[in-house]
């Protein structure tokens, strides 16, 4: 009975001479009431009458922490492990402050030296493993710690968060054995499902037949879920936790327009999110065109990524006379540019990505237009899309595809990169920004050559750069390198597919029959190169003759990386945007002879290109004195200042 609790020890602190337990006691009392205040004015109280009470010391630090003051919680928690130097929970609460103020290698420690005899404790081992994901530099002890957590709690809902670490590790037959394992022995646990169904057996595209029937499956899991909810719609908790553990990244990169699977897969969202999420408050009316508004941008990557490269520079320079700005990062895993990025906004929160607080923030946060920098990547990313949190609600081509939700109501793109009739691939209103629809700022980085790199042995040599990921890599591309080296055989081509070795090794065994079939020896001509710091992929892509665009999905923040080194670049466009990033750029360059009409037309391209070395001299230098014009383009700032500062609802369709 806390009430009573705090009540007698009040009276009694009232009555007696002053003690320093009363006064942690009604420290407790206050704190289980939700007094804040109250509690920590009472544990200081008892700290002051007696200094060598760590007890009070250590809830000083838990009332800190709780309330966001990380700095002043770590003094407490240093000062509770100067006097017990092997208290846990001193030490997991340190780490906790650590990781929230991105001093992760202190919060690993920390992590690391709580757990020491805390191995049987859930709560402890999930930290420390947020605090190993948040730092990735020991993938095998995040996976040893996960491994553990269903050791000591054999839940359903651990074996399948383990399954997930092991297709963040690339292990996809490990996490489909275990998801086959979890699903044998908890039949009806949905969570597992649909997990099963979201992720192929491997992260590239094996051939056609591969392709067809994943996304057969995909379908067939969409139904299945869809129907478990009709027939149980009482199981929010995991809808909930379905939600949060992945996307359908994989169906993005089959090189299909899907809109009405994205359609029916958005509308399942929003039905699972608001089944788990009712009672939010409805959005404020939106500020009129003219007045100060309020704008959000959401994203799991604002750092060193891909993303916060493509729309972090747009972000900062966009009018703060007109708009007050704000920045959600869905990461605790932040860096140089999300502090670079912090200074430049009005405010940018980082939080761990759970869902839950996440919806809480950002319907606390009093938008007027809430614009997700991409969806389909980010898990807790697509909870929060699924909601409505803004009158007006957008999505940029950061993951350039279309949403299906409801609750996103404009498609931010390229007019450059869209191409006619594009409106029928969005579920949302297209909204084109002039040229790339970026405001790009190239890396200030030196190249370096890689030491994975070396000389061309061949007298005639050409070095192509494929420097697309391994999901844009399909089985497209090995017959092309293939009939390209039949035609040079000093061709060689440089791929950067994926960090993990053994998903390279497997890419590998896929290409190697391509050239085999033409009497080619494919190690004299694909070398697979690991993982590189910037300068040194700099470095290759500056080494390299030509680069070869990827088919399909092509190349966006690596095309504009390499263009900055004037490397001649060759592309085949689809009809879909995500397939005209890179032909846009030449474009704009006035190279619309290295854009190709189709599959020979790009062999002819990349072989007469690679043959002579006069014409890459001459697109070289042409690159060289235009290729300004693809970076800080201040025009699609303007439109984006007009859209925000205008745009309205859209009408209900």
């Amino acid at each position: 009975d806390w009430p009573l609790a705090r009540e007698a020890l009040e009276a009694l602190v009232r009555a007696l001479p002053p003690r320093a337990a009363l006064q942690y006691d009604l420290g407790i009392a206050r704190d289980e009431l939700g007094d804040a205040a109250g509690a920590e004015a009472a544990f200081a109280q008892a700290l002051a009458l007696e200094p060598a009470l760590v007890e009070a010391r250590f809830k000083l630090g838990v009332v800190a922490l709780r309330a966001g003051r990380h700095a002043a919680a770590r003094e407490h928690f240093e000062a509770c492990l100067a006097s017990r130097p092997e208290w846990p929970e001193a030490w997991l609460n340190f780490a906790e402050c650590c990781l929230r103020d991105a001093r992760l290698d202190e919060a690993v420690d920390a992590a690391r030296r709580g757990n020491a005899t805390r191995r049987d404790d859930p709560a402890a081992l999930r930290l420390y493993a947020r605090v190993l994901h948040a730092a990735r530099r020991d993938y095998p002890a995040y996976l040893d710690v996960k491994r553990r957590l269903c050791e000591v709690e054999p839940t359903p809902r651990n074996h399948v968060e383990l399954a997930l670490a092991l297709w963040e590790g690339f292990q996809h037959r490990a996490a489909r054995v275990l998801l086959d394992e979890t699903i044998a022995r908890w039949p009806d646990y949905w969570p597992a499902r649909w997990g099963r169904f979201q992720n192929p057996e491997q992260p590239y595209v094996r051939d056609e037949a591969d392709a067809a029937a994943f996304l057969e499956r995909w379908r067939d899991g969409v139904v299945d879920i869809e129907r478990r909810i009709d027939a149980d719609p009482g199981r929010v908790d995991e809808m909930r936790d379905c939600v949060r553990l992945n996307t359908n990244f994989y169906t993005h990169y089959l090189g299909l327009p899907l809109v009405d699977e994205q359609r029916r897969y958005g509308a399942l969202l929003e039905r699972m999110v608001g089944a788990a999420t009712q009672g939010m408050p409805a959005p404020k009316t939106i500020a009129p065109p003219g007045t100060k508004r309020r704008i959000g941008f959401v994203s799991g990557y604002l750092r060193n990524h891909t993303i916060m490269k493509l729309f972090g520079p747009m972000i900062a320079a966009l009018d703060r006379s007109r708009f007050e700005v704000a920045a959600f990062m869905l990461e605790e895993q932040v860096d140089a540019q999300t502090q670079w990025l912090r200074e430049n906004v009005d405010a940018l929160v980082s939080d761990e990505p759970d869902s839950g607080r996440w919806i809480a923030t950002l319907a606390s946060a009093g938008l007027d237009v809430l614009v997700f920098l991409d969806i389909g990547m980010h898990p807790v990313a697509q909870v929060l899309s699924a909601l409505r949190f803004a009158p007006v609600q957008c999505v940029m081509w950061g993951h350039p595809v279309t949403t299906g939700r409801s609750t996103i109501d404009y498609f931010v793109s390229s007019e450059a990169m869209e191409p006619p009739g594009a409106e029928a691939h969005y579920t949302e209103s297209l909204v084109r920004l002039p040229n790339l629809g970026t405001h790009y700022v190239p890396p200030d980085v030196a190249p370096v050559a890689p030491p994975s790199y070396t000389a061309n042995p061949h007298a005639d040599g050409v070095d192509y750069f494929f420097a697309q990921t391994v999901y844009k890599n399909t089985p497209i591309h090995d017959e092309l390198f293939a009939r390209i080296a039949q035609q040079l055989p000093g061709a060689r081509f440089h791929l950067l597919p994926h960090g993990v070795q053994h998903v390279r090794d497997e890419l590998f065994a896929r290409m190697r029959p391509a050239f085999e079939r033409r009497g080619l020896h494919a190690p004299d001509h694909v070398v697979m190169h690991p993982s590189m710091p910037l300068a040194s992929f700099l470095g290759l892509a500056a080494t390299c003759d030509v680069n070869l665009d990827s088919i399909g999905w092509s190349g966006g923040n690596t095309t504009l990386e390499i263009l900055m080194h004037d490397v001649p670049t060759i592309t085949l466009p689809g009809e879909l945007m995500r397939a005209r990033h890179t032909s846009a750029m030449l474009r704009q360059l006035g190279l619309d002879q290295l854009v190709a009409r189709d599959l020979d037309d790009y062999v002819r391209i990349a072989v007469g290109v690679g043959r002579d070395h006069a014409l890459r001299q001459r697109l070289s230098a042409t690159i060289r004195e235009r290729k300004a014009r693809l970076y800080r383009d201040d025009a699609v700032v303007a439109a984006m200042n007009d859209f925000l500062a205008n745009v309205m609802p859209r009408a209900a369709t």
